[in-house]
């Protein structure tokens, strides 16, 4: 017995397309690789001028270290007895509030790399050295395309819908740089809505 088979066009579309954007304000002062350039996760894009946020790392990690040293005062003197220990709760108060401070920027100078959210290729760079960007609102600054695995997108007509379902296998035939190649993919998806107009289902 021969198999029913039928073909239908289909368009190869990345796994996955993501914008980054930038998550802290500033001046990009460095750009790494060029569009097209093949990038991995957490490889860095960009890098915004840090001076600003430099300074305020520093200055909260004094404050923090200052606020360390007068919570291990104030200890030592309610252990003898020379201070009362609703002093020790303040000074954990702001031993905390000083700790806090310092994550967050530590965090916000961390956020003056850029970097490739996952591996994949650089679809685009819409952002030029010494150009401004801001976190609010979100500036875009380039566009990564997953192609690791590809959706192929074939809208299938109502009549032959009832054959296909989701975990069936089918053949992909593709020109792969001039050669015609047939490969094996799963149908991961169908739509639940038809097309109205041409009576063809995603």
């Amino acid at each position: 017995a021969v198999a029913d088979t039928f073909e239908l066009p289909g368009v190869v579309e990345p796994n996955r397309v993501v914008e980054v954007s930038a998550e802290v304000d500033g001046r990009i002062e460095w750009i790494g690789p060029k569009k097209g350039t093949q990038v991995r996760a957490d490889d860095v894009l960009i890098r915004l001028n840090a001076d600003l946020l430099r300074a305020q790392f520093e200055m909260a990690q004094a404050q923090a270290r200052n606020s360390q040293t007068e919570y291990d005062r104030i200890k030592g003197l309610v252990a003898e007895g020379a201070s009362p220990s609703r002093d020790l709760d303040a000074a954990a108060t702001q031993l905390a509030i000083n700790q806090a401070q310092l994550e967050q920027a530590r965090v916000r100078l961390e956020r003056t790399r850029i970097v490739a959210p996952l591996a994949g290729t650089l679809n685009n760079l819409l952002v030029e050295e010494g150009e401004y960007v801001t976190s609010m609102p979100p500036v875009v600054v380039a566009e990564i395309v997953d192609t690791s695995v590809v959706k192929v997108v074939v809208d299938v007509p109502e009549r032959d819908l009832p054959f296909l379902t989701l975990g069936d296998q089918a053949e992909v035939m593709a020109d792969l740089k001039g050669r015609r190649q047939t490969l094996t993919g799963t149908i991961t998806f169908i739509s639940e809505l038809a097309d109205p107009r041409t009576r063809s289902t995603r």
